[in-house]
């Protein structure tokens, strides 16, 4: 009862707000974002900010694989303590590629965040234009709303500005 309570609350305060909102318009963000491509987009910025730590972790991963097929190879030809030794080294490269695999997963994820919020910023921009040069006094996001007419979506005019040429992100 509670729950309900609160979403009519909602629903009452939606409503009352989109009263005086004559004109409402819709964006669809996973529109938006397939249509430009802004996913491979944003991972290939978060890449090349992070492509000394993706070199050096491909690196230490090739490092260990060939030490593992050597040790493979050679090992019975090897004294045991030279076997012993390959393998404390085997175990250390894959704590240090386990350590820089932590570092550069959170690397990335930061890097990736930051160039999302620029494409972000570059699509409200856009949009907030658009709505303006339209007319709208109100925009909605897509999974935002239950039901619109197509004529209230202008995902398309902020997809074709977005694609003319580059947006300011302020």
């Amino acid at each position: 009862m509670q729950i309900f309570r609160k979403f009519f609350v909602i629903v009452v305060a939606c409503t009352s707000q989109l009263a005086w909102a004559q004109n409402t318009a819709v964006i669809d963000m996973a529109k938006v974002f397939n249509e430009l491509d802004l996913q491979q987009k944003i991972e290939k910025v978060a890449r090349s900010h992070n492509s000394d730590q993706i070199a050096k972790y491909d690196k230490m991963m090739s490092d260990l694989q060939a030490l593992s097929k050597q040790y493979e190879t050679d090992k019975k030809m090897m004294s045991e303590a030279k076997q012993k030794e390959i393998m404390r080294e085997i175990e250390s490269k894959k704590f240090d590629i386990n350590a820089l695999s932590k570092d550069l997963n959170r690397d990335m994820q930061v890097s990736f965040a930051k160039a999302r919020d620029v494409e972000l910023q570059k699509i409200q921009f856009v949009a907030q234009k658009v709505a303006k040069d339209m007319k709208f006094d109100v925009v909605f996001q897509r999974n935002a709303v239950i039901f619109y007419d197509q004529k209230l979506d202008i995902s398309n005019q902020v997809i074709k500005q977005l694609s003319k040429a580059s947006v300011p992100t302020k």
